[in-house]
Order: C-alpha cells, then sequence, then structure tokens
C-alpha cells in the first residue's frame, strides 16, 4: 500500500510517497499564493515522476491549510506539524528525544517520548528573528547563499 504526506509551509511545500514504511520518492518547491494549489502541485508532480496516479495513494496532510485539503477531498486525514515531526523524526532515529524545526516564519522545539510519542513542544509567537526567512534575508544582505551561511559561524572572530 502506498502513503502519500503533503506539508505546506509559509515558504515551501513537500511531497512525499512511502510504500512499505521505505520512501520512495519526495518533493520541494517553493510554495505557490495558495496553499492548497501548492500541495496539489508538489504531489502531481511527484506522483506523475514516479509513475503513480492520486488513486494509487492514501494522502495525508500537514501544515497550513491541511484541513481544506481534507475538505476538498484531495487528503484523507490531516495531522499536526508537530505530530508528523515527532513521528519522522522517531521514524528516522528511534534515539531522537527533541526536534528543532526552523520553519519560514516560526520555530518548534518538541520533545517526544521513547515509544516516539510527543511530550511537549514550545513555539516562538512573537517575532520571526531566526526562522527560514530571516535567514534567508540576511544571507542575501551579506551577498552569500543560504547554504553558506552556517559555514561563517566557524570563521566568527568573537562568537557570541
Amino acid at each position: 500500500m502506498l502513503f502519500g504526506g503533503t506539508d505546506v509551509g509559509s515558504l515551501t511545500a513537500q511531497a512525499v510517497i512511502l510504500e512499505n514504511g521505505k520512501v520512495v520518492g519526495w518533493k520541494n518547491m517553493r510554495v505557490l499564493p495558495n496553499p492548497i494549489e501548492s500541495a496539489k502541485k508538489v504531489m502531481g508532480e511527484l506522483l506523475e515522476e514516479l509513475g503513480l496516479k492520486k488513486d494509487d495513494v492514501i494522502i495525508f496532510a500537514t501544515g497550513y491549510g491541511r484541513e481544506k485539503l481534507v475538505e476538498a477531498g484531495y487528503a484523507r486525514e490531516h495531522v499536526s506539524e508537530i505530530s508528523c515531526h515527532a513521528r519522522g523524526a522517531f521514524w528516522l532515529n528511534p534515539s531522537v528525544r527533541t526536534v528543532i524545526d526552523i520553519g519560514g516564519q516560526d520555530a518548534k522545539v518538541i520533545r517526544i517520548d521513547e515509544k516516539g510519542r510527543l511530550v511537549n513542544f514550545v513555539m516562538n509567537d512573537k517575532c520571526a528573528a531566526g526562522t527560514g526567512r530571516f535567514l534567508e534575508i540576511q544571507a542575501k544582505a551579506l551577498g552569500i547563499k543560504l547554504e553558506e551561511l552556517g559555514d561563517m559561524t566557524f570563521i566568527a572572530k568573537n562568537p557570541v
């Protein structure tokens, strides 16, 4: 059986297809103005690359607009992105107990237990500093690619 997941955030949309617990394929793109269209586009392109049709896959939705994807009949169920992070991190590495998500406009720290269940989380809700969009803007201001930003921390003369 094939399962799919789509996540539409403030900056990017992702899709993944799993078969028997293994990743068959995934895709990432910048979001479109409409979250439903973003989800349909990213999943549609992934399905096409894999030679599949939407009816071949049971799709779940998370992220911005996830409820609307279920209401529109595009996804079977919606799951909070915090729960998805906990389950996904545990699936990748069962020893993980903390997940840090730096999103486009917020950041979350998630605690999970030894069975991969969500224990607690905190989320910034006052400022976008340190989020993905903030980091993109800072990289642009420095005249470097976003991917180079992390390496710059190693050459700081006066690290904080």
